[in-house]
């Protein structure tokens, strides 16, 4: 019944953010939502969708498919890339992340709605290490 070292409030956001995190997205007229101050609702909404991109990029449970993220925005603060940057196996070879990708574009929407930019998502290139720069035209040098 309790976590130790959570408040209430902190469990129940918890919970719910278990609710959330793959099938149903929060709805703020909702019961299990609705009883919260807006405030707290609005980082539910917020934290879901960031942890629906973030489950997206791991969809295989490799942990090592996507090796990191980059977000670039427009000068306007109006769209923003995310660059994904493939992993390599212990064989050396880079992963195919086109799963992962797919993935990621079915929660980009909701995502883009909870923070109210547009995201696209793109595949980055996977610089060797004695390589400079990056042929990438999302990333700048």
């Amino acid at each position: 019944d309790i976590l130790l070292g959570f408040t209430p409030t902190e469990v129940e956001i918890l919970a719910l953010l278990a609710l959330y995190h793959r099938k149903k997205y929060p709805n703020p007229k909702k019961a299990t939502i609705s009883s919260l101050p807006k405030e707290i609702q609005d980082r539910i909404v917020l934290m879901t969708g960031i942890m629906r991109v973030c489950i997206a990029l791991d969809r295989r449970n490799t942990a090592s498919a996507v090796e990191s993220i980059q977000v670039l925005h427009d000068e306007e603060g109006e769209s923003c890339v995310l660059v994904a940057e493939p992993g390599v196996n212990s064989a050396g070879v880079v992963h195919d992340i086109t799963f992962e990708l797919w993935a990621v574009k079915q929660e980009l929407d909701y995502f883009a709605s909870t923070v109210g930019r547009a995201f696209t998502v793109v595949e980055g290139d996977r610089a060797e290490p004695d390589q400079e720069g990056s042929a990438n035209p999302y990333i700048s040098s």
